[in-house]
C-alpha cells in the first residue's frame, strides 16, 4: 500500500516541495488573520528562537512521517486496493479526523481488571458522539482529504509528509512572531479555525492551489533537468 513512498528518484525534492507549500499556504492564512485583526505581531522575538524553531522542525517532521505513513500510506493505500478512489479518500480521512478526538481519562487501580481495555475503548470513543465535535470533525476531514489528494496527485508520500510538516512547523513557530488569537467568535472559536466556515473555505481553496503547485513544480523540474544526449 506504500506505493508512492519512494517518489521516484527524488524523494528529497518532493519532501522539500511539500514543506515549502505548507509553509507558504499557512503563512498566507495567518496574513489573512492579521488583516482581520484576529492575530497581531509580537513586540519582540524570543532570545531562544533558533532552539525553538529547530525543535519545532524536528517535531513537525516526526508528526508528518508518522501520520502520513499510517493514514495516507497504509490506510489510503489499502482502501484503494478494495474500493473506489473517492471512497478510499473519505474513509481514510474520516479515520484521520476521528483519532484526534479519541482522548479520555481512564482511572485505574492496582490489581486485576479484565475489562479495563473495553472500558478504555468506550471512554475514548464517547467524545465522537458529542454534538460539539461535529464541526471540528468536518474541518479535520477536509484536511485529511487535502493530504490524501496531495499523495494521490503526486504519487509521492514524501510530498504529503512535507506538506503536513510545513503546516505543523508554522503552527508551532507562529508564536515566535505573533500574539495569541484574540478569539473572534465567527473566525476562531474555542474549537479552533477548522471548526469554522472560514477554515473550511480556506481548506477548499487549497485544492486548486495544490493542483497549480504540483503542475508548476513539475514543469520547473523538467526545465531544470539536464537534457539527455542522443547518439
Amino acid at each position: 500500500s506504500l506505493r508512492g513512498i519512494g517518489a521516484g528518484s527524488r524523494p528529497g525534492r518532493q519532501l522539500g516541495s511539500g514543506f515549502m507549500l505548507g509553509c507558504i499556504s499557512l503563512a498566507l492564512f495567518l496574513t489573512i488573520f492579521l488583516l482581520l485583526g484576529e492575530r497581531s505581531l509580537a513586540p519582540s522575538v524570543p532570545a531562544d528562537w533558533s532552539w525553538r524553531a529547530g525543535r519545532a522542525l524536528g517535531s513537525a517532521l516526526v508528526v508528518g512521517v508518522v501520520e502520513e505513513t499510517i493514514f495516507r500510506g497504509y490506510l489510503l493505500g489499502g482502501f484503494l486496493r478494495d474500493g473506489s478512489r473517492l471512497g478510499a479518500v473519505l474513509w481514510s480521512s474520516a479515520l484521520y479526523s476521528a483519532v484526534h478526538f479519541l482522548r479520555a481519562p481512564v482511572p485505574v487501580t492496582p490489581g486485576l481488571h479484565p475489562g479495563v481495555g473495553l472500558q478504555a475503548l468506550v471512554a475514548h470513543l464517547r467524545p465522537l458522539g458529542r454534538p460539539e465535535v461535529f464541526f471540528p470533525f468536518v474541518g479535520l476531514l477536509l484536511l485529511g482529504m487535502l493530504l490524501a489528494y496531495a499523495y494521490l496527485w503526486t504519487d509521492s508520500l514524501p510530498f504529503a509528509i512535507g506538506l503536513h510538516a510545513g503546516w505543523v512547523f508554522l503552527v508551532m513557530t507562529a508564536g515566535l512572531l505573533l500574539r495569541e488569537p484574540t478569539g473572534i467568535e465567527w473566525l476562531y472559536g474555542e474549537r479552533g479555525v477548522l471548526a469554522r466556515a472560514v477554515g473550511w473555505t480556506l481548506l477548499l481553496f487549497m485544492f486548486p492551489v495544490l493542483r497549480l503547485w504540483i503542475r508548476w513544480t513539475s514543469i520547473a523540474a523538467r526545465l531544470s533537468s539536464p537534457k539527455s544526449d542522443h547518439r
